[in-house]
């Protein structure tokens, strides 16, 4: 049985992402989409599928590496700010 505090907490929460997270996939299907628009008619159906799948993995580790960026970005104004 599940505790008072999952009962009340949002489902895209207890999954643990947001409404806010969703630009992430929606920048994934835009760029799938091209990829397979792209190459569909001039490839292998094998290869459109590497192809997409390459493509999603450059586009997650650019969205992950920006995210360690404003990550450190944050964490170190915070710092700055606290030493006088």
């Amino acid at each position: 049985m599940a505790n008072s505090s999952e009962m009340t907490t949002p489902p895209s929460h207890r999954r643990g992402w947001s409404a806010s997270d969703a630009s992430g996939a929606i920048y994934g299907t835009i760029a799938a989409s091209a990829v397979i628009a792209a190459t569909a008619r001039h490839q292998p159906p094998g290869k459109v599928l590497i192809l997409t799948v390459a493509t999603l993995a450059i586009f997650w580790l650019a969205h992950v590496y920006a995210g360690a960026l404003s990550h450190q970005m944050r964490s170190t104004r915070t710092a700055s700010c606290l030493c006088p």
